[in-house]
């Protein structure tokens, strides 16, 4: 399944990691730099190996695609017997020239739509940043757990149950 719906003047699309060509997923991976190591000196491995297990999600100025906005994925993650019922969203980004304008919540609704259709009664789970925390709740995700350290911003686990 993929679509590509035009949000007000911003392009949304989805793709599973196969069909992002070069130049769709060297914009994913700067805009992730740019924001996540250079904006905000979070020092991680960005590339972690889980891309090519995800459901990529990009949001663009318009449908020539030119400029990436905002950019998220989720994965499904492994399960004992083999069907996993837990969605793991991630790498959520808004570029800073373009945030305040209700991009990354229109990008949080349509994953969650993705989610609901293709995972029917999954857990949605998340590593949210503290200062990210009540943008989540609003979402209908809920805090567990302890604050703790992911490359040097504190975070906390967060979920949200779908169907």
């Amino acid at each position: 399944m993929s679509f590509s719906p035009v949000i007000s003047s911003f392009y949304l699309e989805t793709k599973a990691f196969s069909a992002l060509s070069l130049g769709e997923f060297y914009a994913v991976a700067k805009l992730r730099q740019d924001v996540f190591i250079l904006d905000q000196q979070s020092f991680y491995q960005d590339l972690d190996g889980f891309d090519q297990h995800a459901q990529h999600f990009m949001c663009y100025a318009n449908a020539s695609k030119q400029e990436l906005t905002a950019y998220a994925r989720y994965r499904c993650l492994p399960a004992q017997n083999e069907v996993s019922t837990t969605v793991q969203i991630e790498r959520m980004v808004v570029a800073a020239q373009w945030r305040g304008q209700g991009l990354g919540e229109t990008l949080m609704q349509a994953m969650l739509q993705d989610i609901n259709i293709r995972h029917v009664s999954c857990e949605v789970r998340l590593s949210a940043q503290l200062t990210a925390q009540a943008f989540y709740h609003k979402l209908g995700f809920v805090s567990q757990g302890d604050i703790y350290d992911d490359g040097g911003i504190d975070h906390i686990c967060m979920f949200k149950k779908t169907g």
